[in-house]
């Protein structure tokens, strides 16, 4: 009996749909409720005179950006649950959709330590520093880059598992492209803003490159 490839499937599971649907409605709502809003922040992800106007004009975090922060979260932690999947990286006491509720989870309290900690730094230090800048440009790339992923986590769950590892090291560059965009922005704000290269290097280490390393490792205990 010839063995048959099992080429068609993947790692999607049923209620992956229901995160789609969410996603989906996420973004209609902040297009229909925002539109003007939702294409500003696109342009300012490459327009820094456009960013820090949007800076001035949002002085407080709004309910699209939530939205659109919420579908980074969703399709984000869709993907690790995914990759932890098809690595066969057991959590212990967690699995199916408990599993990517708590990683949703980490992944909304990571963002919001980060948010508390760049603030209480600012208060600390007893100004901006670039700060805001900074603060407003991690959630400003996080939301654009939820939308990107919305079509990579789609891939990423309903294509054969054959191309997953292809698809996987495109999604790692991809990440590493918004990574080093992010940084690299940061660090030129922060220069602009007048900071000396000692403190610039101790937030990349404190605000970028810690968080990942603690989410890693929270992830894999």
């Amino acid at each position: 009996m010839i063995p048959v490839e099992r080429i068609n499937y993947t790692l999607s599971e049923d209620w992956m749909i229901l995160v789609f649907i969410l996603g989906i409605l996420l973004v209609i709502r902040v297009r229909i409720s925002s539109p003007g809003k939702f294409n500003k922040a696109l342009n300012a992800l490459t327009n820094i005179r456009l960013m820090r106007q949007m800076i001035r004009e949002e002085t407080s975090v709004v309910r699209h950006q939530f939205m659109l922060l919420a579908v980074f979260c969703l399709n984000a932690s869709l993907i690790i649950y995914l990759i932890l999947k098809y690595q066969e990286i057991a959590v212990p006491y967690l699995s199916g959709v408990v599993l990517y509720l708590a990683i949703v989870l980490s992944i909304g309290v990571l963002y919001s330590l980060k948010s508390l900690f760049i603030r209480t730094v600012e208060f600390l230090s007893n100004g901006d520093h670039g700060l805001e800048e900074y603060h407003h440009n991690v959630f400003l790339v996080a939301r654009v880059f939820g939308l990107v992923l919305f079509p990579v986590a789609l891939i990423f769950a309903y294509s054969p598992l054959n191309y997953f590892s292809a698809f996987l090291w495109a999604t790692i560059g991809l990440t590493l492209l918004a990574f080093t965009f992010r940084t690299l922005r940061g660090f030129m704000n922060s220069l602009h803003a007048g900071n000396s290269l000692f403190y610039i290097f101790f937030y990349i280490c404190t605000f970028e490159i810690l968080p990942i390393l603690v989410f890693y490792k929270a992830l894999l205990e």
